[in-house]
């Protein structure tokens, strides 16, 4: 068995049955075969949520943007108008709901040395040179202003998973990790699961428990389809609890390998003059990539935007819980009001083993 989770990009799937099950080629209870239907990213958790696409969302963006609007000293209003900024200005994220070794915010200009600066900060956390910057940079002027977030998370689990083979999760076959109940050593890796909420195999919320305590790697299956990613959030925050039980004995969990990744240029924003000010927003753009296999979740987010002139219940029956699409994906500080990377996965797409 391999050591189970690094953080970078989550999906889980957990299936919860009975003692006799075979994982290979199980469909794992819904054979709804849900297609590809492609992934989007978006910079605003009030995106609706597309019946069978993906939707992710990273706070990179957000905490660019506020930091363009405490050098600016107001609110971004652009011209013509955009509801998209108007969101931005409204729903501020506070990079403490991080923490600081994981995120690296800054802005200035072109002229000013602010590329190095990203460099310098991209060092410090870790991850390599900017793949943004790189696409920015050819078009970037001397006196443009450029405003840079960046985000890394790599969590691990306590204690290794173990493999359980490919499962059938919409209309994709899926390498998957978990423990089953004839699991060696599974009463251990049940203590790493916590149940926050369990309404039926379509209604649950868990929380997988890594080695930092201050962390939270969420996952839930909704009874409804959310209209909006924020809805999703809401209906999953409000099962959180502190006294979670673990996962039961009979419990089966299953989790699939998955790579979520998206590159994005939000063209809304792109064009369009800041009223007051003589600036252009010139370039809009955000990556995030998060990937989780049998070793681990990791998650890396970048974001720029530049502006230019111009106690266990008793058994009753084995319960099945199973995290495959549509499922949410959220990644919070256990102490923060906001989670800082959340998902709406709806397809089979980004269950892959991730290359890491």
């Amino acid at each position: 068995m391999k050591n189970v989770l690094r953080v970078l990009g989550i999906g889980l799937f957990i299936g919860l049955t009975g003692v006799n099950w075979s994982p290979d080629g199980r469909d794992g209870g819904g054979g709804d075969g849900v297609p590809a239907g492609g992934t989007r990213l978006t910079p605003v958790t009030s995106a609706p949520v597309e019946k069978r696409g993906n939707l992710i969302w990273c706070a990179t963006f957000q905490m660019a943007w506020d930091r363009a609007k405490k050098d600016f000293g107001k609110p971004i209003m652009l011209e013509p108008a955009s509801k998209l900024a108007d969101d931005l200005n409204l729903h501020p994220f506070d990079p403490a709901w991080v923490d600081d070794k994981a995120v690296f915010v800054t802005g200035g200009s072109a002229k000013a040395g602010v590329e190095q600066e990203i460099a310098a900060g991209m060092k410090r956390l870790g991850a390599g040179d900017s793949e943004l910057m790189k696409d920015m940079a050819p078009r970037l002027m001397p006196g443009d202003l450029v405003f840079f977030a960046a985000l890394k998370k790599d969590l691990a689990f306590p204690r290794p998973f173990g493999r359980l083979g490919n499962w059938k999760l919409a209309g994709t076959s899926v390498p998957c990790f978990g423990f089953s109940p004839e699991h060696a050593g599974a009463d251990k890796l049940r203590e790493q699961v916590k149940v926050h909420h369990y309404g039926g195999e379509n209604d649950f919320v868990i929380e997988l428990l890594t080695k930092d305590a201050a962390e939270q790697l969420v996952l839930a299956r909704l009874p409804e389809r959310p209209s909006t990613l924020d809805s999703a959030l809401t209906a999953t925050r409000k099962h959180l609890r502190d006294d979670a039980p673990d996962a039961r004995w009979d419990d089966l969990v299953v989790i699939p390998n998955m790579c979520l990744a998206a590159k994005s240029r939000f063209s809304e924003l792109e064009g369009k003059r800041v009223r007051g000010n003589g600036k252009t927003l010139t370039q809009a753009m955000q990556l995030v990539d998060f990937r989780m296999d049998e070793q681990g979740v990791r998650l890396r987010s970048e974001a720029a935007v530049s502006f230019g002139c111009a106690a266990q219940p008793a058994r009753v029956e084995p319960r099945r819980i199973v995290v495959k699409p549509p499922f949410v994906i959220m990644m919070k500080r256990r102490a923060a009001p906001q989670p800082y990377f959340a998902a709406w996965v709806a397809n089979g797409e980004p269950l892959r083993k991730p290359d890491f």
